[in-house]
């Protein structure tokens, strides 16, 4: 069995997210339990509200169950450890859950996200729901963390109007969900574009007939699917319904997107929701130009369409960012010369150029 840990967990950082609950959690230190970690996790009226204070309802009496005979909840395990917590002055990790919606809509699963560390500052007990007494625990958040991505949009949502230049929908109704562009860093707007929604292709392109499959019945049965063996998904020329789970990316956007300009690299595109890894995010769409027009000459013939999924999961208001997967000095101008871009997108993993 692990040792339980107080304080950081190496490995563990702000915005880590799990899938399993538990509530306070506690360690023995010689005679003294310490807390080590709490779940605010909604059962309770745990208040955040956004803010860096989180107050806290303590365990037990079953306040909230259907058992007809509540009782007061006492200081003892639990709660007792938060006490001794506050009096030892030890950092207690903090759980918070969130509901996250399907990309159907159909779905809604709670999940639970790493906050930081807390110290909790005061314990004092009240009447609570059903007339009994319960404790009530403030903790405050440690300065100097990263700060929680979702708990920032929380405190803009407190204001009727966001600060700084927005653009309702720069999709101009092309998709079912807006898209809007936001600029707190200067009084710059997005440059006049035409906003579509698939790669354009002018005359001189032939695309070739999608292929399809002869399902009719949602391609239910993966095994016989003709396109089963195929990387990408059923496309207009199968017979299966719309509702069929192998079409994604035909069926458009399905989390709120938004354009956001930077401090350094222009505009950027970050999404207000949390986006599971493996998730259709959006297409990579644009005007198709000819050969001698080209960045770079492209070897694939075939000229897919580039559909943009997430590699692992995406907090809100985290950048997206894309890997060209350009070979460094193998992109030349007209003239044969080495074009060079640099590139400003923080990955750990980044060579610090696109090309």
């Amino acid at each position: 069995m692990s040792k339980k840990i107080i304080g950081s967990v190496p490995g563990v950082e702000v915005g880590d997210e799990f899938q399993y609950r538990g509530g306070i959690d506690f360690v023995k230190e010689g005679k003294i339990v310490l807390a080590t970690s709490v779940v605010a996790s909604g059962r309770y009226d745990d208040d955040m509200d956004g803010s860096d204070v989180l107050i806290y309802t303590g365990s037990g009496g079953n306040i909230k169950g259907g058992d007809k005979n509540p009782k007061d909840q006492k200081l003892e395990q639990r709660n007792l450890a938060l006490k001794n917590s506050m009096d030892a002055e030890n950092p207690v990790r903090v759980i918070e859950g969130d509901i996250r919606v399907s990309e159907s809509s159909c779905a809604r699963t709670r999940i639970y996200v790493y906050d930081g560390l807390y110290l909790v500052k005061e314990c004092w007990q009240e009447s609570g729901p059903r007339g009994k007494l319960i404790f009530k625990f403030r903790l405050d958040r440690i300065p100097g963390q990263p700060e929680l991505a979702w708990k920032v949009m929380k405190k803009s949502k407190k204001f009727e109007v966001r600060e700084g230049i927005c653009v309702d929908d720069i999709s101009k109704g092309r998709e079912s969900i807006p898209i809007c562009a936001m600029n707190t860093i200067d009084k710059e707007k997005p440059p006049p574009f035409e906003y579509i929604t698939h790669v354009t292709f002018t005359d001189w392109h032939h695309p070739i007939p999608p292929r399809g499959c002869d399902c009719t019945d949602s391609c239910s049965e993966s095994g016989k699917c003709s396109s089963k063996p195929l990387v990408y998904e059923c496309g207009p020329s199968c017979k299966c319904p719309p509702s069929c789970y192998r079409r994604v990316s035909q069926n458009g956007i399905k989390f709120q997107l938004e354009i956001f300009k930077t401090e350094s690299k222009g505009w950027g595109v970050r999404s207000l929701n949390s986006i599971p890894s493996r998730s259709y995010i959006c297409a990579y769409a644009g005007e198709l130009l000819e050969e001698k027009e080209e960045l770079v000459d492209h070897e694939d013939k075939r000229i897919p369409h580039i559909m943009l999924f997430a590699a692992e999961n995406i907090p809100p208001l985290q950048e997206l960012t894309y890997y060209y997967n350009y070979k460094v000095g193998k992109v030349l101008d007209s003239d044969g010369n080495i074009k060079k871009k640099n590139c400003y997108c923080g990955s750990p993993e980044c060579v610090g150029r696109i090309y």
